[in-house]
């Protein structure tokens, strides 16, 4: 995404489609940036991660759905 990391297309994404669900991937330790600009219903998962908290996280992602 050039121009923009992950946390502000966030941003602009819930602007526009406030009910569309996300979800943060990350390896970074420090989640300052994305934890500034989510809001309740946007989920975070930390790398390295199992495929058990993946599918869990996504269920979780859509059960918030409006």
């Amino acid at each position: 995404m050039p121009g923009m990391n992950g946390a502000e297309f966030a941003r602009k994404l819930r602007g526009r489609h406030p009910q569309v669900p996300i979800v943060f991937v990350t390896g970074y330790a420090d989640t300052g940036m994305i934890e500034s600009v989510i809001d309740e219903q946007a989920l975070i998962l930390r790398k390295p991660f199992r495929s058990s908290e993946l599918k869990t996280i996504l269920a979780e992602a859509m059960r918030r759905q409006p």
